[in-house]
């Protein structure tokens, strides 16, 4: 007999479990609270560092130089992805290995 597969044991972990499919998501509250304020932290100084924005702006002057970021560059709003391809072809084989 072959073991059992995905959809079966999320089948068993739905009746088992207390809280059925909602608990995939227990650690997720503290995860959140560990990550996101490290990366708006993140996103802002690479902004900053960037040139993209000056020390102090606030975040409707963010907007407006998002705005002015889109009108000016060739590319336009993909300017901002400029680095995707690089950061995934150097993070998926890790997640997929590590996974």
């Amino acid at each position: 007999t072959s073991p059992p597969g995905m959809l079966q044991e999320l089948r068993t972990l739905i009746r088992t479990e207390p809280n059925g499919i909602f608990t995939l998501y227990k650690g997720l509250a503290p995860t959140l609270w560990r990550d996101v304020p490290f990366s708006a932290i993140y996103w802002q100084a690479s902004l900053v560092g960037s040139g993209l924005l000056a020390e102090g702006t606030s975040p409707p002057g963010m907007l407006q130089e998002l705005r002015t970021l889109i009108r000016t560059e060739p590319n336009g709003i993909f300017t901002l992805y400029k680095g995707l391809a690089p950061t995934l072809w150097r993070d998926v084989p890790f997640s997929a290995i590590y996974w």
